[in-house]
Formats: structure tokens, sequence, C-alpha cells
């Protein structure tokens, strides 16, 4: 939304420019009518904002632009307290009057109703499928969740929204979500299209959400505009809980921001984390299920020795049924003279996966014991597990 703020009277600059700092609004200001009169002739304003230095200024700038049929919304700032004279600047044009001094939150909001008023809208949400954003806080959502976006993004975002009608030209939105002075290059429009295109993406957006029409402009994809009903809801809470901040702070509404998008972000990893468990469960139940019917004795241990599972070959050749061996530790079954041997192998495995064989004591006879090389590996190279092949072979 673009702003015109005519600060004959500069009493109240400071506190204007605290103001609009919270909201994604372009203003441009100007100190005297008559330049304000050629700012309104060279540039589409959403609203006009007065700050005259006299009550008959005030009167008399209203009728003026009235009598050259604009229609553009005009909220004046007066000094004057008396009913007669806000009724005479009503009439002459005015569609609203603050006396002054004034509460920002209450000049806030008359601004915003005037805007709602100018764009025809008169819910303080605009909705374009799972899409949303709501004008008094100044928050976009799709599907659910909060968007992290600047101002300058979220501007561009609520014009696409708001004239969803027709496609917007790269100098379009410059015109519409830039001031006068600052406005940069098309080629910026490019790049705040590119990151709104790729926050979207993150949030479950389809990625031509923003369809660029071929030599005009960005509009919004007319494929994915039914209203999804009652879908905003699911960020109830969060935007109930932001539009309790005073939007003046705006250190504090964006930390709220970012907190509640972190929040989403966590949610969505642990989500995936819970994919990923439920799928090595599935592959460890198919490889267990694997070993169970190999021919050969298979132990698969911990880095320490600690037997994890064992099929049922080689706890019969162990001489023990498989539910006693989980736990043990293989060093019970290897001769005591040799146990030292045992262990300074399993520590070299863990940085050096080459094949090794030791003997153990067992009532059907000595057995080959062979380290065989892992399937799988940490981050440092060491394998996450030790797969043992057990095979009734006489030692020597």
């Amino acid at each position: 939304m673009k702003i015109l703020v005519v600060e004959a009277n500069q009493d109240m600059g400071p506190l204007l420019k605290a103001l609009f700092k919270g909201y994604p609004y372009a203003v441009d200001r100007v100190e005297d009518s008559e330049t304000g009169v050629d700012m309104l002739a060279s540039f589409n304003y959403d609203l006009l904002l007065l700050n005259l230095s006299s009550e008959q200024d005030e009167i008399s700038f209203c009728r003026r632009l009235r009598a050259q049929h604009t229609q553009l919304p005009i909220l004046l700032l007066t000094a004057c307290s008396s009913g007669s004279h806000r009724a005479a600047v009503l009439n002459a044009g005015a569609d609203d009057c603050v006396v002054k001094p004034f509460d920002s939150e209450e000049l806030t909001a008359r601004m915003q109703v005037l805007l709602r008023r100018r764009s025809t809208v008169s819910s303080p949400r605009l909705v374009w499928g799972r899409l949303w954003i709501n004008l008094s806080a100044c928050l976009a959502v799709y599907g659910g969740h909060l968007l992290a976006l600047t101002p300058k993004e979220y501007a561009i975002l609520e014009v696409l929204l708001r004239h969803h009608q027709r496609p917007l030209s790269a100098a379009a939105l410059l015109d519409y979500g830039w001031d006068a002075v600052t406005a940069p290059g098309e080629e910026t429009i490019r790049g705040y299209i590119k990151t709104l295109r790729k926050k979207l993406a993150e949030a479950g957006a389809p990625p031509d959400l923003i369809k660029t029409v071929h030599r005009v402009g960005y509009r919004l994809n007319r494929q994915y505009s039914r209203q999804v009903t009652d879908e905003w809801e699911q960020s109830s809470a969060a935007i109930k809980l932001i539009n309790a901040v005073n939007f003046n702070d705006e250190e504090l509404r964006v930390a709220l921001e970012e907190l509640l998008v972190n929040q989403t972000d966590l949610q969505q990893r642990n989500q995936a984390l819970a994919g990923s468990q439920a799928r090595l469960e599935s592959l460890q139940h198919q490889y267990r299920s694997l070993i169970d019917h190999l021919a050969e004795g298979v132990i698969i241990s911990d880095r320490q020795g600690h037997i994890q599972s064992v099929n049922p070959v080689a706890a019969t050749l162990l001489g023990r049924d498989v539910a006693s061996l989980i736990g043990q530790s293989l060093r019970l079954f290897i001769p005591p003279g040799d146990r030292p041997r045992f262990q300074h192998h399993v520590e070299a495995a863990l940085l050096r996966q080459h094949p090794w064989t030791v003997s153990l004591s067992a009532p059907r006879g000595d057995l080959w014991l062979e380290l065989l090389p892992a399937s799988a590996a940490d981050k440092a190279g060491r394998p996450l597990a030790l797969q043992w092949l057990l095979r009734p072979q006489q030692f020597g």
C-alpha cells in the first residue's frame, strides 16, 4: 500500500515516522500542499494523510482535491477539537478526521479502515485459496504456516492479492510498494518474487502460485484461487498472540514472528524424523528376518561387543537360545587367554574395517568368529555396528 503524507505542519513528523516503521507501507512525505498536488498527479496512492498548518488550509485543500474528482481517501490530522470544524472538513471532502494529540493505535486502525474501503475489501483478511494475509497484523499465512516475510515481501504479496484480477508489471509493483525516493530497479522485483516463491514453497505452496505472465508481469495463479474454508483457523492461536502485541515495537513483533516460524519448522523436522525412524525400524525388521533364515550363524553386536541381534543358527552353535544371548558380551565366549587380543581387534575394527577371525569355545567345538566389513558408518567413518559370521569349523 502507498501513502502520501502532506506535512506542512511538522509537529507530528517524528511520531508519524516511528508509526509507519512497523508497517509495510510505502510512504512519500512532502512539506506543502502544492507539492502534494504534483505528487498525486504523478503517482498512484491508496491514502492521503494531511497535517496542515491552519484550519482554513485543511478545508480549502480538501475542497480542491474533491473538485478534481479524486476518490482518494483523505485522513486529516487536526489540532481543532470543535465539532463544527470537524464537520466542516468532512463536508469539504475528508473521509475521516483525527484530533491531535492522538492515540497511535486508533490512528492506524482508522487508516486501515480507509485502505480497506479504497480496495473494496470489507474484511481485514485477503484470501487466495490456501494463502491469506491479515491486513490488521500485516501477517501472511499459507496452509496454516506463518510466512517469515520482510516488509517489502509482504507489500508485494498484498498488492498481488488486492489486484488479482490482472497481471502487474514490475514497474507497477514498484509504484505500489516503494516511495518515490527509494524505488530501485525492476530487477529488484524479480529478486523479491524469487524469494517469495521460495518461502511459499517451503510452506507447501505450488511453485507456480505466483505466475509469470510473459512480457507482462506477475499475477496469482487462478488455478489455486479456490478458498479453503476455515483453514486459517489452524493458525488462530499464533495470530491472536501477535495481534496482542503493540506493533510500534518492531523488534518484539519480528521476534515473535521468527519464534512462530521456527516452531513450525521444528514441527516439520520432527515429522520428517518420525518418518525416518519408522523407515529405519522397518528396514531393521526386514534385516532381522533375512538373517534369521541364513544357513550360517550371524551375530550383530555394538561397538563394545555386546550382542544386539543373533539368528537361530548362531544361537544353536553357541548352545544357547536367542533371547538369552541378547545383551551378552562376546568376550564371554572367548577363551580367557584370547580376550586381550579380541578386545584389541574390536577397537581396531572401529578405525580399520579389516576382516579377521578368532576362535570361540562352544559346546559343539571350537568355532570361527569372523568380523565382516560394516554396512553402515557414522560421520567419522566408524561402523555403527559390528557384524560377525559364526562357522562350525575347527580352529587350526
